[in-house]
C-alpha cells in the first residue's frame, strides 16, 4: 500500500568477528566490500540494504536523514482540513445561563412543530446526515445487533431468521451499563428508609381533614372556609409541583442531598406550626403550605423512583412498598392527632407528631448514608437535560401525562369528603372518621399485592382495570345510605385508588430509554398533574352545591375516570406498536390457554 522509503544503511560485519567483539577498522562503515556469504543477511531481512562507493580517504560528509511521509490529510490535492479536537463541542456560556438548557429544547421542540413551507432553506454544502463515527449510538446498534424499531433482519436468500437464533433476535445493547443487583441487603434497607420517608411526608398530608376542622371552628374562625381549604390546595400543590425539579436532582446524582433537604425543611416546618398562634393565616399558609409542601416536593419523586436502581424484575414490588408508606402514615397521623387534642391542644398534638416524624425521618437519613444508588455509565453521546421535543412524539407518553392530569382532579375526593358524606346519612362521628383509616389501610394492600401483580401482568396491562374500578366506585360514592355501604365503598376505593398512582409511575418508568431520564420522566408528569390537583378541591367544593348535593361530583368523577380508563388504554395500545414480536408475558398467557385446554 505505501512505498519503502529509504533507511540508513547498515554496515556488513566479517564472519570472524563474534557479536559482542569490539569492531576493527576493516569492519567498519568505509568497507564498501560486499559479505562473502549470503547468510550475514538472515538478521537484517526486515530493513533494505543501500551501498554507495565512498573513497577511504576522503571523509564522510554528514548524512541527511529522509524526512517522515507526511500524513494523509496534509498530502497535496486535498483541500485543508483540521482534526476535530473534541468529539463533543463545547457549550457556549451566556451571562445568564440559568433555564438556558429548556430554553434550548423549547426552540428545538417549536422548530420542529415548524411547518415545512416556512422553515428556512437547507445549506446545500451542509450534509443532512452526520457521517456514522464509533461515537455514536447508531454505529453501537447497528455494529452488531439490530434496532429496537427494526424487524428481524433477514437470513441466507430472504429468509428470517428463527426465534431461537443468534445475536438477531436478543435486545440490543444498552447505551451504557445498567447496573441493577436486584435488591440484596443494601436494596432492601433502602426500600426500608423510602418507606420512612413516605410514611412520614405523604402520610402526613392526609390530616388535612383534622386541620381544616379545626382551622374552621377554633383557629380561623373569622376566615372565608374558601380561604382555609386553599392553604391545603396549595399543600398539595407543591408536593407534586417540585416533582420534576427533585426528579432531574436525583438523576443528576443529587440523590441525597434533595431528600435531606426536603426531610429538614419538613420538620422544620411543623415545629413552627405549633407555635402560631389564632387567626394568623399568613404564617400558618407559609408553614403548612410553603414549608411543608415543599420539603414533601423534595423527597417524594426521589423516595419513589430509588427501587429503581436496585431492582429490574421487582420493581413494582418495591416500589409499592415505598408508596405504601403514604397510606400507612394517613391511617397513623390523623388518628395520632385526633386523639390527641382534647388532652394536649392543637399545638401539643402537632409537636409530638413531628417528633414521631423526626425520628423516623432520621433514622431513614442514616439508612440512605449507607450506600447512594448505583451509577451508571456515562453514556457515549451527550443527552439532553430536558428533551421536549422527544417527548412530545411519544404519543402514549402524552396520553399518560393527560389521564395524570385528569385523575389528580378527582382522585381526593372521597377521601376529603367520605367522612361528612357518612355524617350527612346517618353513621356516627367515630364510623364516619374510621372510614378514612379504612380507605388508607386497604391503600396498603392495593400498592403491594398489585404491585407484586405488575412484575408479571405488566404495569400498563393493569392501569386500565385499576382506572375502570375507579371510576366504578366514585359513580357509586353518592350512593351511601349507612355504615355498611359506606365501609364498602372505603375498602375498594382505597385499594384502587392506592395502587394507581404506585402503577402509574411503575407503567412511567418503562418508557425511559436510560436510567438517568427516568425521574424527569415522572417528575414532568406529576409536575403537570399538579395543577389539576391545585384546583381540585375548588372544583369539588363548587359541585357539590350549598345543599350538598352528591350527585353532581360523584357523576363528574367517575365521567372523567373513564376518560382516564380510555387514555390508559391508548397509551398501552401506542407502545406496544412500538415493540413488534412475540413477548414473554403473551408466551405465558398462551401457555396457560393451552394447559387449560389440555
Amino acid at each position: 500500500m505505501f512505498a519503502q522509503f529509504p533507511v540508513k544503511p547498515l554496515s556488513p560485519r566479517s564472519p570472524s568477528n563474534s557479536r559482542f567483539s569490539p569492531r576493527s577498522p576493516s569492519n567498519s562503515r568505509f568497507n564498501t566490500k560486499s559479505p562473502k556469504s549470503p547468510q550475514f543477511l538472515k538478521r537484517e531481512h526486515r530493513g533494505a540494504r543501500i551501498y554507495e562507493p565512498r573513497s577511504p580517504t576522503v571523509p564522510p560528509t554528514a548524512r541527511i536523514q529522509p524526512d517522515r511521509p507526511a500524513p494523509i490529510l496534509s498530502l497535496p490535492g486535498l483541500p485543508p482540513t483540521e482534526l476535530p479536537k473534541s468529539v463533543i463541542t463545547p457549550r457556549r456560556r451566556t451571562g445568564f445561563s440559568f433555564g438556558e438548557g429548556w430554553i434550548q429544547s423549547g426552540k428545538t421542540w417549536l422548530a420542529q412543530l415548524r411547518p415545512p413551507w416556512i422553515r428556512p432553506p437547507e445549506d446545500p454544502t451542509t450534509p443532512a446526515i452526520p457521517p456514522v463515527t464509533p461515537k455514536t449510538a447508531k454505529f453501537i446498534n447497528e455494529s452488531r445487533y439490530y434496532t429496537p424499531k427494526d424487524p428481524k433482519f433477514p437470513g441466507e436468500y430472504g429468509a428470517s431468521l428463527s426465534d431461537e437464533a443468534s445475536d438477531y433476535t436478543r435486545d440490543p445493547p444498552p447505551l451504557y451499563k445498567k447496573n441493577a443487583p436486584e435488591g440484596g441487603i443494601i436494596g432492601w434497607a433502602s426500600v426500608a428508609a423510602a418507606f420512612l420517608i413516605q410514611f412520614c411526608t405523604i402520610g402526613y398530608l392526609f390530616t388535612w381533614n383534622v386541620f381544616e376542622e379545626h382551622y374552621n371552628h377554633v383557629v380561623l374562625t373569622d376566615q372565608n372556609p374558601i380561604a382555609v381549604r386553599f392553604i391545603g390546595s396549595v399543600q398539595w400543590f407543591l408536593a407534586l409541583f417540585l416533582s420534576l425539579i427533585a426528579g432531574k436532582l436525583a438523576d443528576c446524582g443529587f440523590f441525597r442531598y434533595s431528600v435531606m433537604a426536603g426531610s429538614g425543611l419538613f420538620a422544620s416546618s411543623l415545629f413552627l406550626l405549633s407555635l402560631v398562634g389564632e387567626e394568623q393565616i399568613g404564617a400558618i399558609f407559609a408553614c403548612q403550605s410553603l414549608g411543608m409542601g415543599i420539603g414533601i416536593g423534595l423527597v417524594f419523586v426521589p423516595t419513589a423512583i430509588l427501587p429503581l436502581h436496585y431492582f429490574k424484575r421487582q420493581r413494582g414490588l418495591a416500589i409499592g412498598i415505598v408508596m405504601s408508606g403514604g397510606s400507612f402514615g394517613g391511617m397513623i397521623f390523623p388518628a395520632v392527632l385526633r386523639g390527641l387534642i382534647p388532652n394536649r391542644g392543637m399545638s401539643g398534638a402537632i409537636r409530638v407528631t413531628a417528633c414521631i416524624a423526626l425520628v423516623f425521618l432520621l433514622i431513614a437519613n442514616c439508612f440512605l448514608f449507607l450506600k447512594t444508588p448505583p451509577k451508571p455509565e456515562k453514556p457515549v453521546y451527550p443527552v439532553p437535560r430536558l428533551d421536549i421535543a422527544k417527548y412530545s412524539k411519544e404519543m402514549e407518553y402524552i396520553f399518560a401525562t393527560g389521564g395524570a392530569f385528569l385523575t389528580m382532579l378527582v382522585i381526593y375526593y372521597p377521601a376529603m369528603y367520605l367522612d361528612l358524606l357518612g355524617l350527612e346519612r346517618g353513621v356516627d362521628q367515630k364510623s364516619a372518621f374510621n372510614s378514612v383509616v379504612i380507605l388508607s389501610f386497604t391503600g396498603i394492600i392495593g400498592r403491594v399485592g398489585l404491585g407484586f401483580a405488575s412484575d408479571f401482568v405488566g404495569p400498563w396491562n393493569l392501569l386500565m382495570p385499576v382506572s375502570g374500578f375507579l371510576s366504578l366506585m366514585l359513580l357509586t360514592t353518592c350512593a351511601v345510605q349507612g355504615i355498611k355501604s359506606l365501609v364498602f365503598v372505603s375498602m375498594f376505593y382505597g385499594i384502587f385508588s392506592g395502587a394507581w398512582l404506585s402503577l402509574l409511575i411503575t407503567a412511567l418508568s418503562t418508557l425511559a430509554s436510560r436510567m438517568s431520564e427516568t425521574g424527569t420522566r415522572i417528575g414532568l408528569v406529576l409536575s403537570i398533574s399538579s395543577f389539576g390537583l391545585l384546583f381540585s378541591t375548588l372544583i369539588q367544593h363548587g359541585t357539590l352545591t350549598p345543599n350538598h348535593t352528591w350527585v353532581i361530583p360523584s357523576a363528574i368523577s367517575g365521567i372523567l375516570l373513564i376518560g382516564v380508563t380510555a387514555l390508559a388504554y391508548f397509551s398501552r395500545t401506542f407502545l406496544a406498536a412500538k415493540k413488534p414480536g412475540t413477548r414473554r408475558r403473551v408466551k405465558v398467557i398462551q401457555g396457560l390457554q393451552s394447559f387449560q385446554l389440555l
